[in-house]
């Protein structure tokens, strides 16, 4: 199922300015009766909901018939998220576990002779998204001669706010569905902790291109550009990665040539030089 809405509005100002924006909306869900335990399982049901909105806005300036300025801003929103129904709870099936207050749903169960997983939800199906993305742009063209040149600039910034509760529920693997029946498991799994990130990011660009029309058979398109795609942090410094200088000397020494410079490492204020092992 999907609702979609779109909306263009154009303007001019004068002869020299035009007034342009762009808004998109859409919102998705795919509903799954059985689905909620994962690929190929039977499930109590399952929606996945995606909303989508997009809006641009840009200012086109005539200088002189020859120079041409435009400007852009822009947002784009996409939010996710899996919402699976939970079959039972706890309580009502006699069970407990020490996040019941938060997670009262019952585990996944599986036997070495049943096939597939059966009970509460799959691990990965309680999550959401938010991904927000910002855009400013510029771009200058100057006609001179036999010569086309552009320049120009684009900035965007990345916000991914997100939680995955990872097997939050947890799961029980039991040898035989006897077993299960008597309470003797095989193993036992449930995941806990801080679940949620806030990262952020941005990537930077500048460029400089030249349309030369050398003759009426031969243009050539010449052009420099630079990208910069900046490192992803998180809001509340909760990204970890190597830090050799915390390494002391014997371990430097014992580690040989597998440790090499090659990456970066960040934290919100600085970006560093990480290093990576080789396999």
């Amino acid at each position: 199922m999907e609702d979609q809405f779109n909306a263009n509005a154009d303007k001019n100002i004068g002869t020299k300015h035009r007034i342009s924006e762009r808004f998109f909306f859409a919102n998705t869900s795919t509903v799954d009766p059985l689905g909620g335990e994962g690929a190929g399982n039977l499930g109590s049901g399952q929606s996945t909901p995606v909303d989508n909105r997009l809006a641009s806005l840009s200012w086109t300036y005539t200088a002189t018939p020859n120079v041409v300025n435009e400007a852009r801003v822009g947002f784009n929103r996409i939010t996710q998220q899996v919402l699976a129904t939970e079959p039972a709870t706890l309580s009502q099936i006699g069970m407990s576990r020490f996040n019941s207050s938060i997670f009262p749903g019952i585990p996944l169960f599986l036997t070495g002779d049943i096939n597939p997983f059966f009970g509460g939800i799959s691990t990965n199906n309680d999550q959401a998204s938010v991904n927000n993305t910002y855009h400013i742009a510029d771009t200058i063209a100057w006609t001179r001669g036999k010569h086309t040149l552009r320049g120009g600039f684009e900035y965007r910034r990345y916000q991914i706010n997100l939680f995955n509760n990872f097997a939050s529920r947890g799961f029980l693997f039991f040898s035989t569905f006897n077993d299960l029946l008597t309470g003797n498991i095989l193993q036992a799994f449930v995941g806990t902790g801080i679940t949620d990130r806030g990262f952020r990011a941005r990537d930077e660009a500048g460029y400089f291109q030249d349309d030369w029309k050398v003759t009426r058979r031969l243009t050539l398109n010449l052009g420099v550009r630079y990208d910069y795609l900046g490192p992803s942090v998180d809001v509340k410094d909760r990204l970890g990665n190597f830090d050799p200088s915390l390494l002391d000397a014997t371990t430097k020494a014992n580690a040989g040539p597998g440790i090499l410079p090659r990456a970066l490492i960040s934290d919100r204020s600085k970006a560093r030089r990480a290093w990576i092992v080789r396999r």
